[in-house]
């Protein structure tokens, strides 16, 4: 199950993050998607000392920012899976929106990018704990 998590680092101030652990079913779900690409891929050891102060090692790891993260998604799943047969679809109905819908899921993924992307639109890293 995915844990959400206030890291303060002396790099980047307070990180919010939420950890998936590769063992979890949810990773199961999105292993080799391209939102899978796009995720930080962290070592369990970084992410302790991060908790315990010392965020250098984590911060080093860390992949691209949430932001930078939906403008590469947008590049190659930038409609909704849930287009047909939706009656709130609009414009706003794909990653780089400010008011991306709660309902949103990329084309060709399973629902739980569709988490993800909300993660991403809040400003949050999506950490896959190596295990």
């Amino acid at each position: 199950m995915p844990r959400e998590l206030k890291i303060r680092t002396t790099e980047m101030g307070t990180l919010r993050a939420v950890t998936i652990r590769t063992d979890e079913v949810e990773w199961s779900q999105i292993e080799g998607t391209l939102i899978a690409d796009q995720l930080s891929y962290v070592s369990g050891e970084s992410l302790e000392h991060a908790l315990h102060g010392w965020s250098k090692p984590l911060v080093t790891e860390l992949g691209p920012p949430p932001q930078g993260s939906l403008i590469k998604l947008a590049l190659v799943a930038s409609e909704c899976s849930l287009k047909k047969g939706c009656g709130s679809w609009g414009r706003d109905c794909h990653p780089t929106s400010k008011k991306t819908p709660w309902c949103f899921e990329p084309t060709d993924h399973p629902s739980f990018a569709g988490q993800i992307v909300r993660w991403w639109r809040d400003g949050v890293y999506v950490l896959v704990v190596k295990s």
